[in-house]
């Protein structure tokens, strides 16, 4: 069983370190000639993806699936699951 979350914790901690990565990734990418780009997430992938995307000019489109938007809620939630 996965521990809880404490909440907040998407938003603090190590995020800022993994949307730092999406940020390397569409240099390299924009590197080979890309000139727009579209970020794809997937629950916590897409809020990273937002917050990336809320840094950059160059995106053309966001695909957001099941974004976490209140990170207290999911955490309670998940907490709820794993106990």
């Amino acid at each position: 069983m996965a521990p809880a979350m404490p909440p907040g914790v998407i938003l603090t901690g190590t995020s800022p370190a993994w949307v730092t990565s999406i940020q390397h990734a569409a240099d390299a990418l924009r590197a080979t000639g890309v000139e727009q780009l579209c970020f794809v997430g997937l629950r916590l992938g897409a809020t990273l993806a937002t917050l990336a995307a809320l840094e950059r000019k160059d995106v053309a489109g966001l695909a957001l699936i099941a974004p976490i938007v209140n990170a207290k809620a999911t955490c309670v939630s998940y907490a709820r699951c794993n106990s």
